[in-house]
């Protein structure tokens, strides 16, 4: 597997805090303004998994939490931070890491082999996690932050940080400021014409106890020597966001000491008065919010993007992430785009979130494409999973031809990629080399993968088998009973309890010639547990294979594909599980081969396929309300031969492997909420 050298963050990712080198302790007496003895730059190392990602903005070597950031001119800087689990903090995963990367786009697609911006290390500050960093001036601000003493394995011993720094870029080294009264740490920081804002937070000390704090701190932030100033607060709190704007200092969400809140609250610096603004929608515990020309935006662990302007009466959903997180950092760029680094799975997966993603407010859809190390050989025409963040690849081809039916050409090996820290783990290989399974997750925390295409040491043909595969213990096992006729290309999904198969191809060559390709139309039904496929009472209209099929709201909706003699099927259709009904839809704006349909949001997604022997770049939107179809604004961007959609919470997940270069490409396709606003 190909590995580039990136710099590590020397230990990154958390829930709630932050440390630094136990060698300079708090208070080292060093007068304000005077220059910091200058650690060297942060370490240049190969990340631990191994695994090279290619985006528009380069991917965290490894996955962090509570770290402070910000961006300075075409910068966005990325300080400390904790890579271990939550809540367990000790000296081996905090981190050193001050790192820099240039906010420039890709000069063409994201998965070009030149990868336009790499982090770069510069002078630290020690280890340590949950500093806050902001932008004054030309150069960068660092306050607070925490430190463990401890060991892996040893008991907490954790201390508060007061100290305060300035970054110098032009001459790369820090100074130190006058620190704060207190020490502070999961607190956050904004600058308010003028002058330095640090709100909440708590003081933890070497002995254990904590203390939460009831004021804000702010100070002049052009002068090295200002003393600080300190103002009451309305509530307690931690682990929040502050947000700056003319004349206002506003705090959203956070955690309190009697649990996580949403609550927004807004001081008008003038009056020196406090006041209670809208509550974010959702748990405001790990947000993060940036100052967005006069508004604000905030993002926590559901992936929304809320949006309120002082004085509006709610706040308002303006897009998703292709990567819900918390703990993570938001900064906007100099062309409106919000950067989005850090964090970890909102999900509750604990993945640590590697993926740097850049969100345009309020466009009409999101797009995320990166570039990951192939794990294994195969192409095209792998089977695919999906559970708990995890993307489980299975079997396929490892041709790039479309009909290269050889019989070394088909693979029996899986894979896993953790889709936050995007790194590869080899599974259990399949019992049987196959391409084009039938697979889906079930309700019973399971898979199922059933029939596919595969040679008999004679000649390639469909199968009847299948397997139940167990994600805990990493273990296939056989179906005791293999369907009722061969099939490949067809429909699998989960509704209402059981497991229902439409469609697809009975293909045996050893048949005669004009019997070879059979199409079945009767729909196959099964109890989750005990897998047992048998006739449901329900029939396609017609043959239908390699088509996009998805399941929305007890209806399975069928476009584009094959039937007899490799004609085009060009009705649309909607099947009612549970009664059998069928009604015609509206159908997209082409005709496609081996389309991808997926449910999202109430809606459907098309993209792949191939029209009039060319692959098809477009994607569509259907909306059942209306019964129609609209063609999104940017197409796919990955290599469309034998692309794949999965469903993947409020988001598409896209998959190619169709390349001659041992890469996985993948894309993440969000679309913004109602734009009701939620109070």
């Amino acid at each position: 597997m190909r590995r580039i050298s990136v710099p590590l963050l020397a230990a990154l990712a958390a829930y709630a805090c932050g440390p630094r080198d136990p060698s300079t302790p708090p208070g080292s007496g060093r007068a304000p303004g005077a220059a910091a003895s200058t650690p060297p730059a942060s370490p240049v190392l190969t990340p631990a998994a191994e695994s090279r990602v290619h985006a528009e903005h380069p991917a965290l070597p490894v996955g962090i939490t509570s770290f402070g950031a910000a961006r300075l001119d075409s910068r966005v800087y990325v300080l400390a931070g904790w890579m271990g689990e939550p809540h367990a903090y000790d000296t081996d995963h905090q981190s050193d890491a001050f790192l820099r990367a240039d906010l420039v786009p890709a000069a063409g697609s994201p998965t070009e082999a030149a990868q336009p911006s790499q982090w770069t290390a510069a002078p630290n500050l020690g280890r340590m996690q949950s500093p806050a960093l902001v932008a004054v001036g030309d150069g960068l601000v660092a306050t607070g932050g925490l430190v463990a003493h401890n060991r892996t394995g040893s008991p907490a011993e954790l201390e508060s940080l007061a100290k305060v720094a300035r970054f110098d870029p032009a001459a790369s080294r820090w100074t130190e400021l006058v620190p704060m009264p207190e020490p502070r740490s999961s607190h956050d920081a904004a600058l308010v014409d003028g002058e330095l804002w640090v709100v909440g937070g708590w003081r933890i000390d070497r002995a254990g106890e904590s203390r939460w704090h009831s004021t804000a701190l702010h100070r002049d932030a052009d002068r090295d020597d200002a003393p600080w100033v300190s103002v009451d607060v309305p509530i307690q709190r931690r682990a929040h966001a502050v947000v700056g704007l003319p004349g206002r200092v506003i705090v959203v969400g956070g955690m309190t000491p009697q649990g996580p809140t949403n609550r927004v609250d807004m001081l008008d610096v003038a009056a020196g008065t406090w006041s209670e603004a809208p509550g974010l929608p959702g748990v405001g515990f790990g947000v993060a919010a940036v100052a967005y020309g006069a508004t604000v935006i905030a993002s926590g662990a559901d992936g929304v993007l809320w949006q309120w302007t002082p004085g509006d009466a709610a706040w308002r959903g303006i897009g998703r992430l292709a990567f819900p997180r918390f703990f993570h950092r938001m900064v906007v760029d100099a062309d409106g785009g919000i950067v989005v680094v850090g964090g970890i799975a909102g999900s509750g997966s604990g993945q640590k979130i590697r993926a740097t993603e850049r969100v345009v407010p309020g466009a009409a859809a999101h797009l995320v494409a990166l570039t990951v190390d192939a794990p294994g050989t195969a192409k095209n025409r792998q089977g695919l999973l999906l559970h708990d963040d995890r993307l489980m690849v299975i079997g396929g081809n490892t041709s790039l031809e479309q009909h290269d039916f050889a019989a070394e050409r088909f693979v029996a090996e899986s894979h896993e990629l953790a889709l936050g820290t995007l790194t590869w783990r080899e599974r259990a290989p399949l019992p049987a080399r196959r391409q084009s399974l039938l697979a889906t997750t079930t309700s019973g925390d399971g898979a199922i993968v059933v029939g596919g295409f595969g040679h008999d040491g004679t000649a390639a043909r469909t199968w009847a088998d299948g397997w139940i595969y167990d994600f805990a213990a990493d273990r296939w096992s056989a179906l005791a009973q293999p369907l009722p006729g061969t099939r490949s290309q067809a429909g699998l999904v989960e509704h209402d309890g059981r497991l229902w198969l439409l469609g697809g191809l009975d293909y045996d060559p050893a048949r005669p010639e004009k019997d070879r390709f059979r199409h079945p139309r009767r729909v196959l039904s099964s109890a989750v547990a005990p897998v047992e496929f048998g006739d449901a009472p329900i029939e396609l209209p017609r043959s239908r294979r390699a088509f996009g099929g998805a399941l929305q709201g007890g209806e399975y909706f069928m476009v584009g594909g094959l039937a007899d003699g490799f004609a085009n099927v060009a009705p649309c259709e909607a099947i009612a599980l549970s009664t059998g009904k069928v009604r015609p839809i509206a159908c997209p704006s082409r005709a496609r081969l081996s389309p991808e349909l997926v449910a999202t949001g109430g809606t459907l997604i098309l993209a792949g396929g191939m029209v009039d022997g060319a692959p098809d770049t477009s994607i569509e939107r259907y909306d059942p309300e209306t019964n129609t179809w609209t063609t999104l604004e940017f197409a796919m961007p990955l290599p469309i031969p034998h692309l794949r959609l999965l469903s993947w919470g409020d988001r598409v997940l896209a998959f190619s492997a169709h390349d001659a270069d041992p890469d996985i490409h993948l894309a993440i396709l969000t679309l913004p909420p109602s734009p009701e606003p939620r109070r």
